[in-house]
């Protein structure tokens, strides 16, 4: 089975460029293409619509899933370019390693 970026290489006809497969390039491209599409969408009411049902379901599946949200949301506008950024760390927890932002050293 050939993939998407695949077909497109052929049908472009170019499978290297300096000796370098074209298909990863096209793959990237195709994925940003996507992400900028759904982010243009995402500005309509029936796609906010969907996000907002999309949102509910998250809610009542992960009950802490508003104050995530919150404290990320507060962390992002806290944000100024003069306030320190706070170093990401990896803590290890009995059940694996959990990401975390260092607090205190």
């Amino acid at each position: 089975m050939e993939g998407t970026s695949e077909k497109i290489v052929g049908f472009i006809g170019i499978q290297k460029v300096s000796g370098v497969s074209v298909g990863p390039f096209v793959t990237v491209a195709l994925f940003v293409l996507i992400c900028f599409t759904f982010g243009l969408l995402a500005r309509f009411s029936f796609v906010g619509g969907m996000r907002d049902w999309t949102e509910n379901s998250i809610k009542s599946v992960y009950p802490a899933y508003d104050y995530y949200k919150a404290t990320l949301e507060n962390e992002i506008k806290s944000r100024r370019e003069d306030a320190p950024v706070r170093q990401a760390v990896l803590v290890r927890q009995p059940v694996g390693w959990q990401p975390g932002v260092l607090i205190q050293e």
